[in-house]
């Protein structure tokens, strides 16, 4: 396969790709060119930044890689984002803006592929990645498509894993289920609001709120308020 990369030169770089023997699961790439493929790994776990380092040097040769812990790290480095070959993210960074992140890097004229890393199997992870504009996402469990999905990025393609693709189809399923008003009455019922509240809010009768409560259960297949909660949870609809 041939890839053509992002640098910004008189004369682009030529890179030639070719998977090799597997080691653990991981096909090896062969850069056969002189040039390093520069790779960014942000994860906030010491431990895992370090497996994903090794893994990465065990198949892909002539690697560059900077690691980082924190996007306050990141972005103080003021590298160059515009001459990296690949990003690797954990999308689920408690408390920092990597959606932010990844559309202001999408916003530059030349941008790196990013493939994002999660280690959440719900409705959430699926409505983050759907939102944040990245080429390629996988699963914690995931960790023996690691090199398939570089692969894929590095020669212009999308890699989604089959266990994201499943959670997107089902969050999209469940969503086609739910009406805009039944969304709203999930909102209050998991604000505490009582039926009587809810009908005067929204200005229908209580008997109507009953109504929507009953059928929004029966589609998604549920029995008590507390599961309504969760699943409210899960999509991030509170």
């Amino acid at each position: 396969m041939n890839f053509i990369c992002n640098c910004q030169k008189d004369t682009l770089c030529r890179r030639i790709y070719l998977p090799s023997s597997k080691r653990n699961g991981l096909s090896e790439i062969k850069a056969l060119n002189v040039q390093k493929i520069n790779v960014v790994l942000l994860h906030d776990n010491y431990y895992v930044l370090k497996g994903l380092e090794t893994l990465l040097d065990k198949f892909i040769r002539n690697i560059e890689i900077r690691s980082y812990e924190s996007l306050k790290s990141l972005t103080k480095d003021n590298s160059n984002l515009s001459l990296i070959d690949l990003v690797i993210l954990d999308i689920d960074i408690p408390d920092q803006k990597v959606h932010s992140f990844t559309a202001t890097l999408k916003s530059q004229v030349i941008s790196p592929p990013i493939l994002g890393i999660s280690s959440k199997n719900n409705h959430q992870t699926v409505k983050q990645y759907l939102t944040a504009n990245i080429e390629g996402l996988i699963l914690k469990e995931d960790h023996n498509l690691l090199g398939e999905a570089v692969r894929n990025l590095l020669n212009g393609k999308l890699f989604f894993s089959p266990n994201v693709i499943t959670l997107k189809e089902k969050y999209s399923n469940t969503m086609l289920k739910i009406s805009s008003r039944e969304q709203e009455v999930i909102k209050m019922v998991c604000d505490g609001y009582d039926n009587l509240l809810i009908a005067e809010e929204l200005s229908i009768s209580t008997e109507t709120v009953k109504s929507h409560k009953k059928n929004i259960k029966k589609k998604l297949g549920l029995k008590e308020n507390w599961e309504l909660v969760k699943f409210a949870k899960d999509l991030q609809l509170i």
